[in-house]
């Protein structure tokens, strides 16, 4: 933790003392996905700056990876209208500048952060981001891609499409030892185990992946595995096991501030408490939940995230339509060029044809005057001799 704050202390002092070009750009947006979850609201600042340096020199990339940045970071602080502002930001310029792989990824990271608040929404983008990886054979976003449509697929309770996307970025994992996303497959795998009451095998992966997040220190993934864990204890009715793994989540989710993860831990916590007839407890994890649910999920939010997801779908409708506009002023321009050409071709041709027609006229004149030269000569000639 020390180190981490270390290097954090050197960002802030690196990033506003000295002047940014494209190489330190990129080195900010490359944070590590923990660093920036542990250190969100502190960030937020660095990445804003970055963007702004992004955007002086021009450097759409940057600028790109920059929004999509923001995106994550107000994510998990709850603060889902700059979510997907930022998101849709960073698939604007993505396309801009024909960066389909950061453009597949942002897509399915848009996609699947939407998921509770607008599942159908979620699977278009999440269905685009897939597209865009598979015809472009882009195996990064793919690791994170398929686990994740699996989920909206498990949300919609198609169980088998589900564990087939899985069953798909696990193997995708396990062949490049991909050690940060192999516990988001092997819980989600899980959790379908759970829900066919095969607890023992559902552990046992739940295990695996708690494992792999403490070697790599990932407190934001331990906190989630011990939500699992809590769902695991709740499906098999052990209640007092559950409310000490929902407690371990929610003092970890608090400390990085993730919003979502605080507003599970209390609805759980208070359905747990509710089953063993806690009704105090039951009562103020409820309270506690719907404050979080309440703020999260308003509905002036939700009408922000509507408007500002239609202006996104109107823009691109309006840029389509002007492509095609382009597209169709391209297309009279070459008929119209080519019958100029036709016309030009056929005018050469008469005239080449009349010039032709004239010389054989002249070449005829000529042979004729000529005869009739001949012959007047014939005949004086004759004349001459008579005499």
């Amino acid at each position: 933790m020390r180190k981490e704050f270390i290097q954090i202390i050197f960002i802030l002092f690196f990033v506003f003392t000295y002047a940014q070009n494209k190489k330190t750009i990129d080195s900010i947006n490359s944070i590590p996905f923990e660093v920036r979850l542990k250190n969100a609201s502190i960030l937020n600042a660095v990445f804003v700056k970055n963007l702004n340096d992004s955007k002086k020199l021009k450097y759409s990339l940057g600028e790109g990876e920059s929004y999509s940045n923001l995106a994550l970071i107000n994510y998990y602080q709850g603060n889902f209208e700059n979510d997907l502002y930022y998101s849709l930001k960073a698939i604007n310029i993505f396309e801009k500048i024909n960066r389909i792989d950061k453009l597949s990824l942002e897509f399915g990271e848009l996609g699947f952060r939407m998921k509770k608040r607008n599942l159908k929404k979620g699977l278009y983008y999440m269905q685009k981001a897939i597209y865009l990886a598979e015809q472009n054979s882009f195996q990064k976003p793919l690791l994170s891609l398929y686990n994740n449509y699996g989920v909206l697929k498990e949300m919609l309770n198609q169980k088998d499409s589900a564990l087939i996307y899985y069953n798909k970025g696990l193997v995708l994992k396990e062949k490049i030892k991909d050690s940060v996303g192999l516990p988001y497959s092997l819980n989600n795998i899980a959790g379908l185990l759970v829900s066919e009451k095969k607890f023992k095998l559902a552990k046992r992966n739940y295990d695996r992946a708690l494992l792999i997040r403490l070697l790599l220190k990932d407190e934001i993934g331990i906190a989630e595995n011990y939500t699992y864990l809590g769902d695991l204890y709740y499906s098999k009715k052990e209640y007092q096991v559950a409310i000490y793994n929902y407690k371990i989540a929610l003092e970890k989710s608090k400390k990085y501030n993730y919003i979502d993860l605080i507003q599970n831990s209390y609805k759980m916590l208070s359905q747990n408490y509710e089953a063993i007839n806690d009704k105090e407890n039951a009562l103020i994890n409820y309270k506690l939940y719907s404050f979080f649910k309440d703020s999260l999920f308003s509905e002036k939010t939700n009408s922000k995230i509507a408007e500002l997801d239609i202006k996104f779908e109107t823009a691109k409708k309006e840029k389509l339509l002007i492509q095609k506009e382009a597209e169709a002023k391209k297309r009279n321009q070459l008929v119209l060029g080519l019958a100029l050409f036709s016309v030009l071709i056929g005018l050469i041709g008469f005239l080449i044809y009349r010039q032709q027609k004239l010389k054989n006229t002249q070449q005829s004149q000529a042979f004729e005057l000529k005869q009739a030269i001949n012959q007047i000569e014939t005949q004086n000639k004759l004349q001459s001799q008579r005499l």
